[in-house]
């Protein structure tokens, strides 16, 4: 259960971080990701939210599933956006094979892509799932940047 807090927790900061400008961003971006593409990189079928088109929900279990956050033109800000989330959790790990560069927090992936700032957040009912999360986070962000 702590772990399911921790992640909530962490979603609500970095969208607190986020600006009201984004969320236009993030749904246009988000539609360019096909749910074969998201369903491909998460490792299993997926759907798109039918209120937020930036998160996706296994067909199996909608207690799986992640969600995208798009803040365009705020990689140089990226300290400064990722200073609370170092406060509580520590110093983010640096994750390489993904963006020019990107850190994460659990299976939460930050990505610093040319001018952009974006989140993945994984949850996932599986407790035991962190490793697996942190690679679907990143082929996700991979098929992201792709079609952005």
């Amino acid at each position: 259960m702590g772990r399911a807090i921790t992640k909530c927790l962490l979603t609500a900061l970095l969208l607190c971080a986020s600006h009201v400008e984004a969320l236009a961003s993030d749904s246009v971006a988000c539609l360019k990701l096909t749910e074969a593409e998201a369903g491909k990189a998460f490792g299993t079928p997926v759907k798109r939210n039918i209120t937020d088109p930036c998160r996706f929900e296994a067909i199996e279990n909608s207690e799986d599933y992640f969600t995208i956050e798009i803040q365009p033109g705020q990689a140089e800000n990226s300290e400064k956006l990722m200073a609370p989330l170092n406060k509580i959790f520590g110093n983010p790990d640096p994750v390489s094979g993904v963006g020019d560069h990107a850190f994460s927090f659990e299976s939460v992936l930050i990505v610093l892509y040319k001018r952009d700032y974006f989140t993945v957040s994984i949850f996932s009912s599986r407790l035991t799932r962190q490793q697996a999360d942190l690679a679907a986070a990143k082929a996700i962000a991979r098929q992201l940047i792709a079609v952005l």
